[in-house]
């Protein structure tokens, strides 16, 4: 005869798993955070649109019917990959990125009336202000100098300082970057050469809350505001944006 299968006792039951720790409520996103979210918002969209508009430079074609729309559309774009809502949470009160807000505004609106103005290239910032003034009413580089306005002459060149004459017979190339004169020719065509001036001061006025956006992700808001606040009267920076 054969024997019945001896049965193994049941297994104990699991004990019981705790719930997992709810996760702080996030605020919702809206007006309320776009201060602290500008610092990322502004450097994302200004970046895309300058991307926009150097590559409708290459193509000699950087005109204010296709520069502006397209760059405002890369520009939110842009500003919507980055979102208004921080993916970790931030030292600090809150309403420390509204006075970092402030202090950048507070610069542009104190420096913009001291805005040099260049009209003989001398150093490099010249050489941007020109540059600006000539894709103001132009879609392409390089400047054509019309040798036959100003005519020849033995041993003359129409190099100099910042200008390079002698790759392109006719055309002068700019020796610098295009993107800050790309800019500027942006102020040119919304406000003349009064707004042209003045756009090196709102880039420094951008930078500034671009440095603060840094700087809160590794000391938080307080330290980060202190910084902003050394740098936006430092002398370099000073110079720098007051001068294109």
């Amino acid at each position: 005869m054969s024997r019945p299968p001896l049965s193994r006792p049941a297994p104990p039951p699991a004990p019981p798993t705790a719930a997992p720790a709810a996760s702080p409520p996030r605020p919702r996103a809206g007006l309320g955070a776009l201060p602290e979210a500008s610092p990322l918002l502004l450097p994302a969209a200004l970046a895309a649109f300058s991307l926009v508009a150097m590559a409708l430079l290459q193509l000699g074609e950087f005109r204010p019917l296709l520069v502006l729309p397209l760059g405002l559309a890369a520009a939110a774009v842009a500003a919507y990959g980055v979102g208004l809502r921080r993916p970790e949470p931030l030292d600090g009160p809150r309403w420390l990125d509204g006075a970092a807000l402030a202090v950048s505004a507070a610069f542009a609106a104190v420096n913009a009336p001291f805005t040099a103005q260049n009209l003989k290239v001398f150093r490099d910032p010249a050489t941007y202000t020109l540059t600006g003034q000539w894709l103001e009413h132009h879609a392409s580089l390089p400047i054509a100098v019309h040798p036959e306005v100003f005519g020849r002459g033995a041993g003359v060149s129409f190099s100099s300082l910042g200008f390079d004459a002698s790759t392109t017979p006719g055309f002068v190339h700019s020796q610098f970057s295009n993107l800050v004169p790309g800019l500027l020719a942006v102020g040119g065509w919304l406000g003349d050469d009064r707004l042209l001036l003045r756009v090196n001061v709102a880039l420094g006025a951008g930078a500034l809350l671009a440095f603060y956006g840094l700087a809160r992700q590794h000391t938080g808001r307080v330290w980060a505001l202190v910084a902003v606040a050394a740098l936006a009267v430092s002398l370099p920076l000073l110079y720098f944006t007051r001068n294109p």
